[in-house]
């Protein structure tokens, strides 16, 4: 059936490859995809529009199907996969001392990890030994938005997997420095490599990112830890797109995975709501955070 599909993405060079091998693909199928720098009015007559990065909250034309403006917290992205078959490694979202006690009194280790909803690339990410709260909730911990989570110390690397519309993208890991290291925040060691995801994992990670489609997230990283020798789920990344070394490590591997992925999300395009109906999921998770964060670290848009 043929189709319009524009990806509006700043740092669309360092994408070249990988869009013009998708534009390639989608053109024998009849599908015109082009890339864009800025939203336009022209936008708003594309049948799928996907976005490298959040627009401002009144941008995207109510009647368009909008992938990947930022309608969730960390703490909604959880609830919205709950049921989608993965493990998800222990949390909670405790309101008082009392429930916090009750939620962790089996978890492993000595503390817990918080997870504040504005955090990026694990600034806004700590861990918090069980000895140093006095109080519940912690300086600048929001009760609504925010979560902890059992710490996974088993191996030190994070497994993650690049999902698009209920499809498989790439599945990497890296290695990451322990939360409780000085300098967790530095969170990564390279080379980053490929590995191969067990069926069960990448069948619950599939039909989580189906379920996202009716919040709007398209492209979506999921991040994973081993803990007992299985794979469980410590953090979900819902909008913007791969702007990290896969993407120009394996250009070929996302071009496939991408226009395909791309193919049978048009598909089910009736699944995706119109930027209208999504506007008060995307208003309440735009609020900006506190002005500091209680650990000083720099504030960003929560990603």
């Amino acid at each position: 059936m043929p189709a319009q599909v524009i990806i509006l993405d700043l740092l669309q060079a360092q994408h070249r490859r990988v869009y013009g091998a998708v534009a390639s693909a989608l053109g024998q199928h009849g599908v015109d995809f082009e890339t864009r720098r800025w939203w336009s009015g022209w936008c708003a007559a594309a049948d799928l529009v996907i976005l490298a990065d959040p627009l401002s909250l009144h941008r995207p034309a109510p009647s368009t199907r909008v992938l990947g403006q930022r309608t969730l917290t960390r703490r909604r992205r959880l609830e919205a996969v709950a049921d989608s078959g993965m493990e998800i490694a222990r949390w909670a979202a405790p309101q008082t001392a009392e429930e916090l006690r009750s939620a962790t009194g089996d978890w492993n280790g000595d503390g817990v990890v918080v997870k504040h909803d504005w955090s990026s690339q694990r600034q806004g990410v700590r861990f918090l030994p069980f000895a140093e709260i006095e109080t519940w909730p912690p300086a600048g911990y929001d009760l609504e938005r925010d979560v902890v989570m059992e710490l996974l110390a088993e191996d030190p690397r994070t497994f993650k997997l690049d999902l698009f519309g209920g499809h498989l993208l790439a599945a990497w890991a890296l290695e990451t420095v322990d939360l409780r290291h000085s300098e967790f925040y530095r969170s990564t060691t390279l080379p980053i490599e490929r590995f191969t995801v067990d069926a069960a994992t990448r069948a619950a990670a599939e039909a989580a990112s189906v379920a996202l489609l009716a919040h709007g997230v398209g492209y979506a990283s999921f991040d994973y830890m081993l803990s007992g020798g299985r794979l469980q789920l410590i953090e979900i990344n819902s909008c913007g797109t791969g702007r990290n070394n896969p993407w120009e490590l394996w250009p070929d591997l996302y071009a496939e995975t991408y226009a395909r992925a791309i193919l049978a999300t048009l598909d089910r395009l009736e699944e995706i709501p119109f930027y209208g109906e999504l506007k008060p999921q995307v208003a309440a998770s735009l609020e900006r955070p506190p002005a500091s964060s209680p650990q000083g670290y720099p504030l960003s848009d929560g990603l």
